[in-house]
């Protein structure tokens, strides 16, 4: 049964997944064959799950309205959470420079967490947020290198 299903799985991944975007320390991140609009985030280890799929969707979905303007939308979720549908967003482009201020929940500030969507900056890599949307703004000297805690 294994063989079958590891078949199956393969199958439906070189199906609807596209070209390799990115990886990060979790997830894998690709194209969406049939969306040009989406991406499709797989988390890399099954053994020692992070469940940032699960967490950004949550995020998203717990968010105010708010607070979403600074998130890259998530679309849909796996059952199991392995996966996720995302609104893609622009890379940045290289002379892009930050705000000032970004909101006091967003913690992984790093350029590669970042994107354009509807021309506004949002953060498409949004697992490790801070439960507080209380959409206050924070002054960073220089936010690309900082990671909040």
């Amino acid at each position: 049964m294994y063989n079958q299903n590891h078949q199956l799985f393969e199958d439906m991944f070189n199906m609807v997944c596209g070209d390799k975007l990115g990886s990060g320390a979790y997830r894998d991140v690709y194209t969406h064959k049939f969306d040009k609009d989406l991406v499709i985030k797989v988390e890399q280890d099954r053994t020692h799950r992070t469940f940032a799929n699960v967490l950004e969707h949550y995020f998203w979905n717990e968010a105010p309205e708010s607070t979403r303007e600074w998130l890259a939308p998530v679309i849909s979720l796996s059952p199991d959470g392995l996966v996720s549908f995302q609104k893609r967003t622009c890379a940045l482009p290289y002379d892009f420079q930050f705000p000032d201020k970004l909101p006091r929940f967003l913690r992984d500030i790093k350029p590669e967490n970042f994107g354009l969507y509807k021309g506004r900056l949002v953060c498409h890599d949004y697992q490790m947020l801070n439960l507080k949307f209380d959409n206050q703004l924070k002054k960073y000297d220089n936010p690309i290198f900082y990671q909040i805690n």
